[in-house]
């Protein structure tokens, strides 16, 4: 039931519903509002003689802001355990209910560990999450659960997914292989069930190696999720390698920096111990890696790109560039035209089956095997010392096929 009334408060007019009741004392300005959900409030206002269901306009904007207040409150809570749900991995790995407080500080959600078990108890009756009996105790998403952001695709997107799980597995950490894993799922039934052009592009798509192709050497998943984690977070790690003619696998406590694919082979750029010289080792001969609670800075001035472009991966002698020169048949001229070895290259035609091309190289061990590669269809003219080089192999060649 409403009831009016003029000249209360800051207004001319107030109205009572029954849901609010007063309680007033006779000469007290304060008065104590009880609202169902809110508890109560005391309120001083300029209040006429005693009255049951008043609802003066100051108290309606302290309840409305108390609503307000309660409405932001319960939001914040849905958006930190849903924050929080994406920080638990799936299954085998885990998370503590400490770790979990600590990245929530990090969002911007500052609560203690109790309240963070007590979100963790209350979610698993209704997400697919389940804890362990380790100590401390770790939470994981069941092996198989659907994603929390798992969403529809449609055709162009879930293509992406799958080129992604189909190209950059080998590149990308567990942790985000495990995240991804329900995109992928959902990817590939969205493209099972659609009949176009996208459906069938991944059949369509194929990447061949520049060279003899070669079974790519297989890799411990469990010690490359470890070393991926360590690059990830920047942290020393153990590793028990074995190095090319060695005969047993021994331990190096290594700095990872960087990650690179070279003729199906992947590499971790990195270096050994407190020594600065960066070093790379081929993932497919790790046994074991253990990660460290220890991060590091990576050497003064340190760049991947430099360090690629320096010719660190083509197997470098002198660590210097050289003035290539060599006689080519027409056709592999007309190649290098296409896809030049270097920005000063210049191509001079001899006649009508032979080229001359010049250009400034790194001296690299791969230089000589790319050479190698094209037979008679290469004479080398300098620098003389690789003539000579290759004057030397020629040699060799011949008594073996004599």
């Amino acid at each position: 039931m409403w009831r009016g009334h003029r000249g209360i408060g800051d207004s001319d007019f107030c109205l009572a519903q029954d849901p609010i009741t007063t309680r007033f004392g006779t000469e007290s300005p304060t008065c104590v509002i009880k609202y169902p959900g809110l508890g109560q409030r005391r309120v001083r206002a300029r209040l006429p003689s005693p009255s049951r269901f008043v609802l003066v306009p100051c108290v309606t904007r302290i309840f409305t802001a108390a609503i307000r207040r309660r409405s932001m409150s319960t939001n914040d809570t849905v958006l930190r355990q849903i924050t929080m749900l994406r920080l638990i991995p799936r299954q085998p790995r885990r998370i503590d209910a400490k770790t979990i407080r600590e990245r929530l500080k990090e969002a911007g959600y500052d609560i203690d560990v109790r309240t963070v078990q007590r979100d963790l108890n209350k979610l698993s009756q209704t997400v697919p999450i389940v804890a362990d009996n380790a100590k401390p105790q770790g939470w994981s998403w069941q092996a198989g659960a659907a994603s929390l952001d798992v969403a529809a695709l449609d055709a162009p997107a879930a293509l992406t997914f799958k080129l992604v799980e189909q190209y950059l597995s080998p590149l990308l950490p567990q942790t985000v292989l495990e995240h991804l894993q329900p995109w992928f799922d959902t990817a590939e039934g969205a493209l099972n069930t659609s009949d176009n052009g996208f459906a069938r592009w991944c059949d369509k798509i194929r990447i061949l190696p520049a060279v003899q192709p070669q079974i790519p050497p297989p890799v411990g998943s469990d010690a490359q999720a470890v070393l991926y984690q360590a690059l990830l977070e920047q942290r020393r790690v153990v590793l028990h390698y074995q190095r090319r003619g060695a005969t047993a696998p021994r331990d190096y406590v290594v700095s990872p920096l960087a990650l690179v694919v070279s003729e199906n082979v992947i590499y971790i750029v990195c270096t050994l111990g407190e020594r600065p010289d960066v070093r790379h080792l081929a993932l497919h001969r790790l046994r074991e890696a253990r990660l460290l609670n220890e991060t590091f800075a990576p050497p003064d001035g340190f760049d991947i790109d430099q360090h690629i472009a320096q010719g660190a991966f083509g197997f470098p002698i002198s660590g210097k560039n050289l003035h290539l020169e060599a006689e080519f048949t027409t056709r592999v001229a007309g190649l290098l035209q296409e896809r030049p070895l270097s920005a000063d290259q210049i191509v001079v035609a001899v006649n009508d089956t032979r080229s001359i091309v010049r250009a400034t190289v790194q001296d690299t061990k791969g230089l000589r095997w790319w050479l190698q590669g094209f037979g008679t269809e290469v004479r080398v003219l300098g620098p003389d010392f690789l003539k000579e080089e290759f004057r030397r192999t020629a040699q060799q060649l011949a008594q073996m096929y004599e």
